[in-house]
């Protein structure tokens, strides 16, 4: 998890084989968004997710912590859709920081 600017917040390692969304509730555990002044915050205001983190019981979660969900729905979701055109734009901020985090895991794995 990430920031609006792509700066890491939380992180869980976990072998390769688990679901996202088996994990998604572990990282935002760990995040601590900073301020100004002050504690940092336990939770962000919102979470941009890709269709992997479209589940009843993790929007419930976030919506239980005060986090909005700005991500788009299945395609096989039933009932009212919303999307996030202009918020979901941003998630490239997060695409850029796993592109940074796989080559530096390369560059160390070549390296030593």
């Amino acid at each position: 998890m990430t920031d609006g600017e792509g700066i890491p917040l939380g992180l869980v390692l976990s072998e390769a084989n688990r679901a996202e969304i088996k994990l998604a509730v572990a990282t935002m555990e760990q995040v601590r968004v900073p301020r100004r002044q002050g504690r940092p915050r336990k939770r962000p205001r919102h979470l941009i997710a890709d269709k992997a983190y479209d589940c009843d019981d993790f929007r419930a979660w976030l919506r239980r912590k005060g986090v909005i969900p700005l991500h788009p729905t299945r395609k096989n979701r039933t009932g009212r859709r919303k999307t996030w055109d202009e918020e979901y734009k941003e998630r490239w901020h997060i695409e850029r920081t796993f592109a940074w985090v796989g080559n530096f895991r390369l560059s160390c794995a070549t390296s030593g």
